[in-house]
């Protein structure tokens, strides 16, 4: 489950906030993935993991927006180390993007990289307590959601192409020889 659930948390998604159900789509497609035979048929078992695919999320998003352990606040760490967005999307592929999937990042998986630089942004050198809603994730759905208004669902269209094509040049110039060491991100589900 930590698998899936840490990859979907690097593709590009309308809204980050119902990662597991995006999680529990997959395993509803695809159930003998989750090498539980009784998880399609029995009402109990479906809920016992569905509560596990929402606290797993709960916990993959909070230790993405941070990635590194013993940094305060990181998407951060990509955003204070400078990385460039090759460095960052290398970095998403070894740690968080499902084994069996490409080797390389989309064009729109970047730019969702990209905007979630733009959002953390101004965030990042502001002072929060542990435990304090940071404002990132609203923050990112709401920059989704004027997208999805102005470009429609279909993220291949040519309007979406040209966004991605802005912001990932945009990123590009503003991020350009960061820092290339980062820690792996810390275990933050059970395996």
């Amino acid at each position: 489950m930590r698998d899936i659930t840490r990859h979907y948390i690097t593709q590009p998604l309308r809204n980050y906030s119902h990662l597991n159900i995006k999680t529990k789509g997959y395993y509803d497609t695809k159930p003998q993935s989750l090498k539980a035979p009784l998880y399609p048929a029995d009402p109990n078992v479906r809920e016992v993991i569905l509560a596990h695919l929402k606290e797993y999320a709960d916990t993959v998003r909070s230790g993405f927006r941070k990635l590194a352990p013993n940094v305060t606040r990181q998407i951060w760490t990509f955003t204070l180390n400078r990385m460039t967005l090759d460095q960052c999307a290398a970095y998403l592929i070894k740690h968080y993007v499902f084994k069996s999937q490409s080797e390389q990042f989309t064009t729109q998986s970047k730019a969702r990289i990209a905007l979630m630089r733009r959002v953390a942004k101004p965030l990042v050198r502001k002072k929060f307590a542990k435990g304090q809603d940071t404002g990132f994730w609203p923050n990112l759905a709401a920059e989704l959601e004027k997208l999805y208004g102005l470009h429609g669902e279909d993220t291949n269209s040519p309007g979406w192409e040209q966004w991605a094509a802005k912001i990932i040049e945009e990123d590009e110039s503003e991020y350009t020889d960061g820092s290339t060491s980062m820690p792996p991100p810390p275990e933050d589900l059970p395996a």
